[in-house]
C-alpha cells in the first residue's frame, strides 16, 4: 500500500485537495462559501475549490492576518463558479464593441495575463490565482513606501482596480469588505 508521498501530483491542484480538510479548515470553506451565499447558491460552489485556493495562500507569501483573500477574489470576480451558468468558459465584460476584457474565475485581464505569461491559463482557479498574488507582489514594494501601515491591502486594491484605488491608503477592494477587512 502506498502512501499520499508515493504519489506524484502532475496537478497543484490535486497535490492541495490530497489531504482531508482539517476541521479548521473545514470551517473556513464554511465560511467562505457562506460569505458568498448572496451572490451564488453554496450547492454551485465546489468546495474543493475552496480548500485548494485556502491551501495556497501561505505558499504565496499572503500574510496570515490576510487568509481568505483568495476565495473573497473568486466569490467577487465569478460567484465562486468555474463556468458560466450556461455552460462555457468565465467571460468578462464586452463593452464598446470591444471582446472579453476579463477571463476566467479571477478575471483576468489580457494585461495581467501576458504579465503572468499565460492566456488561456487564466481559467485554471490555481494559475488565476497565482497571477493575482503574482501581481500583488509587483506592487507591494510601492505599496509599502506609500502605505506602509496597510501595504497588502493597499496593493491588492491596486491589482483589483487602479482607477477606482487610485494609490489611496485607506483603500480596501470589495474582495476585502467580503472577509471583514
Amino acid at each position: 500500500m502506498c502512501s499520499m508521498h508515493d504519489i506524484f501530483f502532475d496537478d497543484e491542484y490535486a497535490s492541495l485537495v490530497a489531504e482531508p480538510p482539517t476541521d479548521t479548515e473545514r470551517t473556513a470553506v464554511y465560511k467562505a462559501v457562506a460569505d458568498c451565499d448572496w451572490r451564488t447558491s453554496s450547492e454551485l460552489v465546489d468546495h474543493w475549490h475552496v480548500l485548494a485556493l485556502l491551501r495556497l495562500e501561505p505558499a504565496l507569501g499572503i500574510p496570515a492576518t490576510e487568509r481568505g483573500l483568495l476565495p473573497a477574489v473568486w466569490c467577487i470576480e465569478a460567484s465562486m463558479r468555474t463556468e458560466m451558468r450556461g455552460g462555457g468558459l468565465i467571460r468578462g465584460d464586452y463593452r464598446a464593441g470591444r471582446g472579453y476584457l476579463s477571463q476566467g474565475p479571477f478575471q483576468i485581464t489580457d494585461r495581467i495575463a501576458e504579465v503572468c505569461g499565460g492566456d488561456e491559463e487564466r481559467h485554471n482557479i490555481i494559475w488565476a490565482a497565482r497571477c493575482w498574488v503574482a501581481n500583488i507582489h509587483r506592487v507591494l514594494p510601492k505599496s509599502k513606501a506609500r502605505c506602509p501601515k496597510r501595504a497588502w491591502v493597499v496593493a491588492e486594491a491596486m491589482v483589483s482596480n487602479p482607477r477606482t484605488y487610485q494609490w489611496r491608503c485607506n483603500a480596501s477592494s470589495k474582495h476585502y469588505q467580503l472577509v471583514g477587512r
